[in-house]
């Protein structure tokens, strides 16, 4: 994804939701991140948690800056990847896209 623009990459997220306001999550982080350097995401992804044993799968993932973002549908998931060392986000009401732009920043 690093040839992508983060304009098409929030893009992904919004197809994957069908909740209004995980849509205006994404608008937002779009316009946020339209200047700056941020690490792009993997998206998708399959990830293993060490501490359990099991899968998760959140909406994106930026290794280096050990970030995670997940939808609400996948709140489950949200909360296994809370017990790890990485920063974790969900697209809820209390969802700031401010924050989550601040963690990925170069």
């Amino acid at each position: 994804m690093d040839n992508v623009p983060f304009s098409k990459i929030w893009e992904y997220g919004k197809d994957d939701s069908d909740d209004e306001h995980e849509k205006q999550c994404f608008d937002a982080l779009s316009q946020l991140t339209e200047t700056g350097e941020f690490e792009k995401p993997i998206y998708a992804p399959e990830l293993n948690m060490p501490s359990t044993g099991l899968r998760i799968s959140p909406t994106f993932a930026w290794p280096r800056s050990k970030v995670m973002l997940f939808l609400e549908e996948d709140a489950a998931d949200f909360d296994i990847a809370q017990e790890s060392n990485w920063q974790c986000f969900m697209t809820g009401s209390s969802f700031e896209p401010e924050e989550l732009v601040k963690a990925i920043g170069r």
